[in-house]
């Protein structure tokens, strides 16, 4: 049988899920809707960020939602990961083994999501992936916040 993709949207946001997938429409911060709609999944992208005003208060508990999903469903949790970690003043090279050092609220927040990710993986046994990117050139025309966040800026 081949696989298929659930999407798992906020309500009220179907339409904005990626086609010829299976659209489910959940509080993410109910962890046990959250649960039930990714039981038998293979493969969570837990992807949901807050709006920017309400990371303080939201940010943790999504990722202890998508934590919670994943080891019910005992699949691979994977999650995006950025520079905030590292502070306004980082390294040249960034890998596994660069100490983060935030230098703002976002990127405290960060750092204890990853933490988490981390407890997960080394106490519980979860298998989580980070995919981290910085930022990418090419062609001599811009990063990617110049030619794909702000291209439409003017």
């Amino acid at each position: 049988m081949a696989g298929f993709v659930v999407s798992q949207v906020r309500p009220g946001s179907a339409k904005l899920a990626p086609p010829r997938t299976q659209v489910v429409e959940v509080d993410a911060l109910d962890a046990v809707a959250v649960s039930e709609a990714a039981r038998g999944t293979d493969v969570i992208l837990h992807a949901l960020n807050p709006n920017f005003r309400l990371w303080r208060t939201q940010a943790l508990p999504l990722a202890y939602s998508a934590l919670t999903a994943a080891e019910r469903a005992g699949a691979t949790l994977m999650f995006p990961g950025n520079l905030y970690n590292y502070g306004s003043v980082m390294p040249q090279v960034i890998d596994e083994t660069t100490p983060m050092r935030p230098t703002s609220h976002k990127g405290r927040i960060r750092v204890a999501v990853e933490d988490r990710l981390q407890e997960a993986a080394e106490e519980r046994g979860l298998r989580v992936v980070i995919v981290r990117a910085g930022d990418f050139f090419g062609s001599g025309h811009g990063s990617w916040l110049d030619l794909v966040i702000a291209k439409d800026i003017t």
